[in-house]
């Protein structure tokens, strides 16, 4: 029997609540087309397809199985295997609804070839624009490092099976003078063994955490660093698929890459050059590639710099494209578009490159998300509508931070945030039965109130 309170049901309650919202936020805009960034905003986009009959692209960044993603929220999916299944069902449906299908790499793209009348998917990897860049050494002062000091780089959160843990122990069979700088949000179940570890070990004056700059800063930032190790073990379908914005954000910032044997990232590395793959997950096994990519730095950051400009988004916008040309292609008349994100962009630099590109080919792009991007990740003569009541950022109390945004916008000659705080109690499609709002509310979960609105309407409209 399925139990109430589980992820699955947090699932659906975020699913729906997104959905409601844009269907509120639609308002009599009309669009001819609707660009879909995450899994999240599914059930969104079926109700945009469902209302203009128009195009559905999805961008399926995320790996499609919720039981093979990273961290808590994976382990927790795969223990609620009935709640995970009706999750996929639903998923299911909306994927053989789509005209066209994008992922960053082949194992995604498979996964969704193995599945029955889903469109094949094309591939658009994560490039970032590319950019010159002069080595940097602020982060290596922010370690306290002197010039001889080497500087290892882990650039990214912490979570289950990162393989943090064996390099922090690699630095025992290294010289002193190697160093490793933990660049990203740790949660405090992984942090605090991993603080025990490092001072259990001695080596509290060799490991530095740092936190994560902005997307203006974070490449030249980084380019102060030796090496970027990626050290994930392959256990899950999310790590065994991935070929992560890290890889390339190392790869604009000349860093060459220490990597385990994740296929794509693997491929990447093999294929330009640019670094080392190891096997397994021994500290030693790390320390001794280590020791090779040291001794032939000035190599490996010739072909850091040699890939920056094979792999850059001038190189992969063809990519993009060519996914998009099952419903548009740059020639077009002028088309509105509505760009779904359930999910933040402050610093979403693939949201960033999808939505800039097609205002590039002349398109008037609507964004609806949780929360806007960064200013310098916003797009002239986009606009964005901000789901105020589904996002704590932009919450009434945070002013300043309004403020500020409403600020660099106008800097930046972008017009001011279009900011809507519609819910479900706006919608007056069938005011009947949001009437029962308030004293269903009181009885039945939330996802099942919605789910009733849903077959409500359905049969409403049959």
């Amino acid at each position: 029997m399925l139990k109430p309170n589980k992820i699955w049901k947090r699932h659906f309650d975020r699913v729906f609540g997104y959905a409601d919202w844009v269907e509120a936020a639609l308002g009599s805009e009309e669009y001819d087309l609707c660009l879909l960034h995450d899994s999240l905003g599914l059930e969104a986009a079926r109700v945009v397809k469902e209302r203009y009959g128009c195009p559905l692209v999805y961008d399926g960044v995320e790996y499609p199985e919720y039981s093979g993603r990273s961290g808590r929220a994976g382990e927790m999916f795969a223990a609620e295997k009935r709640g995970t299944a009706l999750v996929h069902r639903h998923e299911l449906e909306i994927y053989r609804q789509l005209d066209a299908l994008m992922v960053g790499t082949r194992g995604v793209a498979g996964w969704y070839g193995a599945q029955d009348g889903v469109v094949p998917a094309k591939i658009v990897r994560n490039c970032l624009d590319y950019e010159e860049v002069e080595r940097d050494d602020e982060i290596r002062r922010d370690c306290g490092l002197k010039p001889e000091d080497r500087l290892v780089l882990y650039p990214n959160s912490v979570f289950i099976d990162c393989g943090v843990e064996e390099t922090v122990t690699a630095l025992k069979h290294l010289p002193e003078t190697v160093h490793l700088a933990i660049m990203g949000w740790i949660p405090a179940f992984l942090g605090d063994p991993l603080k025990e570890r490092i001072a259990r070990q001695g080596l509290e004056g060799r490991v530095h955490f740092l936190d994560l700059k902005g997307p203006d800063d974070l490449i030249r930032y980084r380019s102060g660093a030796d090496i970027g190790i990626i050290p994930i073990r392959p256990t899950i379908g999310n790590h065994r698929t991935m070929l992560p914005n890290r890889v390339f954000e190392l790869i604009m910032s000349r860093v060459p890459m220490l990597v385990s044997s994740l296929p794509y990232v693997q491929e990447v590395v093999e294929t330009y050059d640019c670094g080392v793959v190891y096997e397994g997950s021994q500290p030693e096994t790390i320390a001794r590639s280590l020791e090779k990519m040291l001794s032939r730095l000035d190599y490996y950051r010739e072909r850091m710099e040699a890939t920056a400009k094979e792999m850059c988004w001038s190189q992969e916008e063809g990519a993009f494209e060519a996914a998009m040309s099952p419903v548009l292609s740059p020639s077009d008349p002028p088309r509105k578009i509505l760009c779904l994100a359930n999910k933040p962009l402050t610093t979403n630099r693939r949201f960033y490159r999808h939505t800039r590109t097609l205002a590039n080919w002349g398109h008037d792009i609507t964004v609806m998300a949780l929360e806007i991007p960064d200013p310098q990740l916003q797009v002239n003569g986009v606009r964005y509508v901000i789901a105020e009541e589904l996002n704590d950022w932009l919450r009434s109390d945070d002013l300043q931070k309004k403020q500020k945004i409403q600020e660099a916008r106008l800097e930046a000659g972008i017009p001011l945030l279009e900011i809507t705080a519609n819910t479900v109690h706006n919608l007056q499609v069938f005011p009947k039965v949001f009437l029962l709002d308030a004293a269903l509310r009181r009885i039945l979960p939330s996802w099942i109130f919605r789910v009733i609105v849903r077959c409500y309407k359905f049969f409403k409209r049959s």
